[in-house]
């Protein structure tokens, strides 16, 4: 019997979870991408993203009070992946919740590309952010000498038949451009002093789809 996501008319390709972990960034600046998946296969199949969550957590103080906000955005026309970090691409069925599969073939995840910041930021490839995050993790360090180390996450995980994952497209109808991600960037500039360890846990779905089936 063919397993189908509720929502959608696709075949289950599998179901991964993965966690992004940076090096001890450092200096980044306000805009500066930490984490990028881009989802462009030429196959026809789609990403739900059913669930992503960011944190984060001081690891050396500022050496005055500082905000290290990050935000989490969708990627449209994501035709060139970035660059730089440490790729964390899955390859065969490494970070596979569910390897059921009705394609006929070894299930793989169909993201093209994968990467989380060192120290520094990734360098950015060709995308356009939306205009505004679809996720926020408020996060600062409210005095120069912080008593305790600050720590912060944030969840947006569909819960119910009501709230229904991001929906995301790959080269769908043979087109480049359709291709989308996510990508989390740093909302302002790192102070003096301070080192950050982000995490960003990205947990998804991938069916098969008709090539003609567009999202717009």
């Amino acid at each position: 019997m063919t397993q189908h996501i509720k929502g959608v008319s696709g075949p289950l390709l599998g179901k991964f979870r993965i966690a992004a972990v940076t090096g001890l960034t450092t200096g980044m600046a306000a805009g500066a991408t930490i984490f990028s998946a881009r989802f462009a296969p030429t196959t026809n199949a789609r990403a739900i993203i059913a669930g992503l969550r960011l944190k984060s957590q001081i690891i050396t103080p500022f050496t005055a009070a500082n905000e290290f906000t990050i935000a989490a955005y969708i990627a449209r026309s994501f035709t060139a992946s970035d660059s730089g970090g440490t790729s964390i691409l899955p390859s065969g069925v490494n970070n596979m919740l569910s390897s059921v599969s009705d394609s006929g073939i070894v299930p793989v995840t169909n993201f093209t590309d994968m990467r989380v910041s060192t120290t520094g930021a990734l360098t950015a490839g060709t995308r356009t952010l939306d205009a505004a995050p679809m996720l926020v993790l408020p996060a600062a360090q409210i005095a120069g000498t912080p008593s305790q180390q600050s720590y912060n996450e944030t969840l947006f995980e569909p819960s119910s038949d009501q709230r229904y994952g991001m929906n995301i497209q790959g080269q769908t109808g043979g087109t480049s451009t359709n291709a989308e991600g996510i990508v989390v960037v740093s909302s302002i500039a790192q102070g003096a002093g301070g080192t950050v360890r982000y995490v960003i846990e990205l947990e998804w779905y991938e069916y098969a789809t008709n090539s003609a089936e567009v999202i717009d």
